[in-house]
């Protein structure tokens, strides 16, 4: 079958609509593999175990949004002479400060990645996948390499800014620059800055946060 051209305020086929998600209350949505966004009225079907019926209404289609994770000060707080409840602490690095884990956080980056592609934003680059994923009992995650360290917390802004392009992006990290906010202000695509207080790490509240917000760009526009 030959691919459908995709125009703004076309009704089309859900079944033409690249990567659609149909949600459990029949809400539907869809990814743009093509990076660029676009909108269009859409009719398709629903199907829901035995069930089909089919679904119109208008969609603003984006690209599946990122989430880009630090360790230090977000999954590893760092500060306070013992790690808060729920931590663990880990001899990683022979001669540093032990890592602090907390297993919880690798169940919400479990649940987030069902709405966010996740990919690594930090100064442990391959090491995340190596020595903390299992830990968190995460699957690897793609890693954006950073410079060699030490570096300026700034200096992941290229790096980051060129894994992103334009695709919404949430960064959640305890060292957010003025440039880091600059950078988001900036961009045409929606951006999410969450700056974690380093001595408590990742919340549960900024995960909620963080997926309430990337739910919001895929929720299906009221029909005109």
């Amino acid at each position: 079958m030959s691919a459908l051209p995709l125009r703004p305020g076309r009704l089309v086929p859900a079944r033409f609509l690249t990567g659609r998600l149909l949600s459990a209350r029949g809400c539907a949505a869809a990814w743009c593999v093509s990076g660029r966004s676009w909108q269009a009225d859409f009719a398709g079907d629903l199907v829901r175990g035995h069930h089909r019926r089919t679904v119109y209404g208008r969609i603003l289609c984006v690209n599946r949004p990122l989430l880009l994770l630090d360790v230090d000060g977000v999954l590893s707080p760092y500060g306070t002479p013992q790690p808060a409840a729920g931590y663990t602490e880990h001899h990683l690095f022979p001669g540093e400060e032990p890592v602090r884990v907390n297993a919880a956080h690798g169940a919400w980056i479990t649940e987030a990645s069902a709405v966010l592609d996740i990919a690594w934003a930090t100064s442990w680059n391959d090491e995340a996948n190596r020595l903390l994923a299992p830990l968190l009992r995460i699957a690897p995650l793609p890693v954006i390499t950073m410079p060699p360290a030490p570096f300026h917390p700034s200096d992941k802004i290229p790096v980051i800014a060129a894994y992103a392009q334009r695709r919404p992006a949430a960064w959640l990290d305890d060292l957010h620059t003025p440039q880091a906010h600059s950078w988001a202000a900036a961009r045409s695509s929606p951006t999410l800055l969450i700056t974690a207080d380093p001595t408590i790490g990742l919340t549960r509240h900024s995960i909620d946060h963080v997926m309430t917000w990337a739910k919001a760009l895929r929720r299906p526009l009221a029909n005109p």
